[in-house]
C-alpha cells in the first residue's frame, strides 16, 4: 500500500446492527486506502468504531512496522485526501512526502452556495475550478513529468487568480453564510490544494 507515489484515504459513515458493545444508533466507520505502486495497485478496507487519526495511523504506520536503526528507511509517498482534520495528522509523519488535497470538496461547495444569495459569486469560482479541470483533461494521458511541467505552465496562473478572488471574498462576505463557509474552506486547505502541482502522480 505504501510503496507507490500517492495513497488516497477517504472514510465513510456505517451504522452496524448488533454489534457487540455498541448500540445501534452508534456510527462506525469504513476507511478506504488506495495506492501501491502502479503496476500492483492496492485497495485496503479497514472497518472501526472510531473516527480518530489513530485508526489510519495504525494502518499506515503500525509499531510493529517501524525501520530499526541502521536499516532501510520506511518508502515515503504522498497522502491524498479531503480536509478532515484526522488527515492534517497523519500527514505530519514523517514517511509523507506531502499532503494534498481535494478540488472536488472545494468545489462542491460553492455548486451549494450558487443556490444562496451570492449565487453569481459562487458561480465564477465554479468557473474558475472549472479552468484546472480543464487542464486535467488536457494533461490526463501523459507521463507525471510532462503533467508537472504542463500544470506549472497552465494550472498555476489559475491558481493564483483563485487565490486572489478568495482574499477579496473573504473580506466582504458573511463568513457563516454558505458562500463565506465555502470561502473560509478553500483558504484553510490553500496549502493541501496546491500541492498536486509538486509532482505529476498527485490528482486534483
Amino acid at each position: 500500500l505504501c510503496q507507490g507515489p500517492v495513497v488516497h484515504i477517504d472514510e465513510t459513515r456505517h451504522q452496524v446492527l448488533d454489534e457487540p458493545g455498541r448500540d445501534n444508533t452508534q456510527q462506525s466507520f469504513m476507511w478506504v486506502f488506495c495506492g501501491g505502486p502502479p503496476q500492483a495497485p492496492v485497495c485496503w478496507y479497514e472497518y472501526a468504531p472510531s473516527r480518530a487519526a489513530a485508526v489510519p495511523q495504525q494502518v499506515l504506520f503500525p509499531a510493529d512496522a517501524r525501520s530499526p536503526p541502521g536499516t532501510d528507511p520506511p518508502p515515503r509517498f504522498y497522502l491524498q485526501s479531503d480536509g478532515y482534520s484526522a488527515y492534517h495528522v497523519l500527514a505530519e509523519a514523517p514517511e509523507v512526502i506531502g499532503h494534498a488535497g481535494c478540488w472536488a470538496h472545494v468545489r462542491r461547495k460553492f455548486v451549494e452556495a450558487a443556490d444562496g444569495r451570492n449565487a453569481a459569486a459562487a458561480r465564477q469560482m465554479v468557473a474558475l475550478i472549472g479552468e484546472l479541470y480543464t487542464v486535467e483533461r488536457a494533461v490526463r494521458d501523459e507521463d507525471p513529468a510532462t503533467r508537472k511541467h504542463l500544470r506549472a505552465e497552465r494550472s498555476a496562473p489559475i491558481l493564483t487568480r483563485i487565490r486572489q478572488w478568495l482574499d477579496q471574498a473573504a473580506a466582504r462576505v458573511l463568513p457563516k453564510g454558505l458562500l463565506g463557509q465555502a470561502v473560509g474552506y478553500a483558504l484553510n486547505q490553500w496549502p493541501t490544494l496546491i500541492t498536486f502541482l509538486d509532482d505529476g502522480h498527485l490528482e486534483i
